[in-house]
């Protein structure tokens, strides 16, 4: 690694934990049935699809909405229980969580072959969204790419998240990443240009977001009464 990429993570590893001030505030916005590339030490819903799944192959929008209602995905005896608990409401447009894989696919010897899986994990989530699926995507912010214009474009929104996303990889490594990242978020019937806003992460440590938390602060401070003769 070169010093001026010491302390951050790179498109290496193509497993992150997404943070939970990150993931925290949307998962209350969204209430997400289904992780759509996880893995058991980073899962961020009750149902997940793992590299093992081939989620690229798999019908999301079919699967989050059974989980909707109350179905699960199928029991791996080896992996263990990957359902859900069962919801007592089915909405037309179940919603999908998406922090896609940033590296390629590797062969029998660990060697990277073939294009970015980012790319087809976006495209991917906009195919579901056409069905009928929310989904919810964290990426990179590039804007100089065909993928931008040719997908993400066709969003509902995109937000800037404000200041730099901190990683967490399998092997405990933490650290900020490579390039800013943006929440893309794709919904059934809107084909864009998507809305763009500027999104304050929980526990956002800007400047703006610090001169708030002051004002907020002095506001609830409690007043003194002033002695009286």
């Amino acid at each position: 690694m070169s010093r001026s990429n010491k302390g951050r993570l790179t498109s290496d590893s193509n497993e992150w934990a997404t943070p939970a001030d990150v993931f925290g505030p949307l998962s209350k916005e969204f209430d997400f049935v289904l992780d759509c590339a996880a893995a058991g030490w980073n899962h961020k819903a009750g149902a997940y699809y793992t590299k093992e799944d081939d989620a690229l192959t798999r019908d999301w929008y079919a699967d989050a909405r059974a989980l909707s209602l109350g179905d699960g995905l199928d029991e791996d005896e080896t992996g263990g229980y990957r359902g859900t608990v069962a919801r007592t409401y089915a909405p037309d447009s179940p919603a999908a969580w998406l922090n896609p894989p940033y590296g390629r696919k590797k062969d029998a010897e660990g060697k990277s072959t073939g294009p970015a899986l980012l790319d087809p994990f976006i495209r991917k989530a906009f195919q579901e969204s056409r069905k009928g699926l929310i989904v919810v995507v964290l990426c990179f912010v590039r804007s100089d790419t065909a993928l931008w214009e040719e997908v993400i474009m066709k969003a509902a929104e995109v937000r800037f998240i404000r200041s730099r996303v901190r990683f967490t990889r399998a092997d405990g490594a933490k650290g900020p990443a490579p390039a800013s990242s943006c929440l893309v978020i794709f919904k059934p019937g809107e084909k864009g240009p998507p809305v763009f806003t500027v999104w304050h992460r929980e526990g956002c440590t800007c400047s703006q977001c610090k001169r708030k938390a002051e004002n907020e602060r002095a506001i609830a401070k409690p007043v003194r009464p002033r002695d009286t003769e």
